[in-house]
């Protein structure tokens, strides 16, 4: 069975112009301890509306573990999307995020593989159950 489609028809409409870093920190604050606790990790999302079809993004990661460090990751992605798209917001919201996340994930490895210290490799996430969540706190 031979199945052929046009690449034309399946081309998202969103369109990641520029990815870059705005925050990256570590900040040791002890040494771990035998009882050590896991790493407390919150995420927030931002989207700024620059000008017609533009967008920026914002994915920002706290992973903490109390008494050893703090770290702040946010990375952002300028978006060019159709306005009179219907899907635009959860568009901009879970697919963006959902391309982004694997860099923040791989930031926080380089930034916890640390002399004296466990990297931290932060799980993979359901983008979309995330957003749903992230969604609901806010209404």
């Amino acid at each position: 069975m031979n199945h052929e489609t046009s690449i034309q028809n399946s081309q998202s409409v969103l369109h990641l112009k520029q990815v870059f870093f705005d925050h990256l920190e570590f900040v040791r604050t002890g040494f771990p301890h035998a009882s050590q606790q896991d790493v407390k990790v919150t995420v927030g999302t931002a989207i700024n509306k620059q000008s017609d079809n533009q967008y920026q993004v914002s994915l920002s990661v706290h992973a903490d573990r109390p008494g050893e460090f703090q770290s702040h990751v946010q990375i952002s992605a300028l978006c060019e999307i159709q306005d009179d798209d219907i899907r635009t917001e959860t568009i901009l919201k879970k697919n963006t995020v959902a391309i982004l996340f694997p860099y923040v994930r791989s930031a926080f490895t380089l930034l916890t593989a640390q002399p004296g210290m466990e990297p931290v490799v932060l799980p993979a996430l359901n983008i979309n159950a995330l957003i749903d969540e992230l969604v609901q706190k806010e209404s």
